[in-house]
């Protein structure tokens, strides 16, 4: 018995090992590459964005450093203006008037307005505000009469007809109720 035993298991396993290399034979084989697992990921380029950044950055150092030198060359070397007292007789220039150099140099060579036109158009908008608070003022004290008297706007015609009795009856039923 022990020996059928053996030969029954030594069979079924030649009859697997036989199967597997029929399948093994059947398969085709694929070439395998090793290339590191890793998938290239096809996405837009960031060419021109970069292109872009670059630009700005370039071309904006390229007027902010020069500006930023005269700037601090201006405030170091010249400084800001002292207030003295004025010497009898002398009328300042409208650019005297400003602390700093460089707005005062805008004030004296680049400036197409004057102090005073920039003046009377501040009174302007100041006139102009307060034009608008009067008119509110008398449009709240408009309704409020009109609410304690009892008296609102009415745009009505009023027919001519017959003789002034007649039309001195119809006005009067055209009148409004006042509270006495």
């Amino acid at each position: 018995m022990p020996i059928l035993s053996t030969l029954r298991t030594t069979a079924s396993a030649g009859v697997r090992f036989a199967q597997a290399l029929v399948q093994k034979s059947q398969q085709t084989k694929v070439p395998v590459r090793y290339m590191g697992g890793n998938k290239m990921v096809v996405r837009p380029s960031r060419f021109q964005s970069q292109q872009l950044k670059d630009d700005v950055f370039y071309f904006l150092s390229l007027g902010i450093v020069p500006l930023g030198l005269i700037v601090l060359y201006t405030n170091v070397r010249i400084g800001p203006a002292e207030l003295v007292d004025t010497p009898e007789g002398y009328v300042p220039e409208k650019h005297e008037y400003y602390k700093l150099p460089i707005t005062r140099y805008i004030s004296k060579y680049l400036s197409f307005n004057s102090i005073e036109k920039y003046h009377e158009r501040s009174l302007y908008y100041l006139y102009k505000a307060d034009m608008k608070r009067k008119a509110k003022l008398e449009q709240k004290k408009v309704r409020q009469l009109q609410k304690s008297q009892v008296d609102q706007k009415g745009w009505y015609y009023v027919p001519i007809q017959g003789t002034l009795e007649q039309r001195e009856q119809s006005y009067e039923s055209f009148k409004p109720n006042k509270k006495v």
